[in-house]
């Protein structure tokens, strides 16, 4: 609509137009409040298709170029959705991008229990995203640790090859 010189604040009104049937009853269901505001009909849309940052960085990563499209234009879809991801994002500067790679990063190169107990903490950046990581590598060392201490009370003095069961009884 910028090509034609729309005024952004008519975007809402010209959007139904431009919508597939599955986008159009999304819009359909807004209140008549946010269906004229451009950017909540946007989101509404987006969120239900499921278009979500990790979405959108998985289909940048995994871009490949097809067929017998050229790479002019394989570089200009890899920037739009690079673009939607930024957007997704809300990053508005280098160090916010800076970090938000770095964590990315960072999660792929932890091992799968530990990715998933830090991405359940939700870090808001890379230094927590350490913290959370050296927690749980923390937890497992200690509780590695308590299992081969023994315990007060016991004793290994006993012969390296003695079996463990019950003794029998000799009358």
């Amino acid at each position: 609509m910028q090509l034609n010189g729309v005024d952004a604040a008519l975007w809402a009104k010209h959007a139904p137009y431009q919508l597939t049937p599955r986008a159009l009853q999304v819009f359909s269901r807004l209140s008549i409040d946010d269906s004229m505001n451009y950017q909540k009909v946007k989101e509404a849309i987006l969120a239900s298709y499921n278009l979500e940052l990790q979405a959108y960085l998985r289909t940048f990563r995994t871009m490949k170029r097809t067929g017998s499209m050229n790479y002019v234009n394989h570089l200009t879809n890899m920037k739009d959705i690079f673009y939607r991801f930024v957007e997704a994002s809300g990053i508005t500067d280098f160090d916010s991008r800076f970090d938000q790679m770095l964590v990315e990063q960072f999660l792929t190169s932890l091992p799968a229990n530990v990715r998933s107990l830090v991405r359940s903490k939700e870090p808001k950046n890379s230094q927590e995203c350490a913290r959370y990581a050296d927690l749980c590598y923390e937890v497992d060392r200690l509780s590695k640790e308590s299992m081969n201490v023994p315990q007060q009370g016991t004793s290994f003095s006993g012969p390296a090859n003695a079996t463990v069961g019950p003794v029998p009884l000799t009358v």
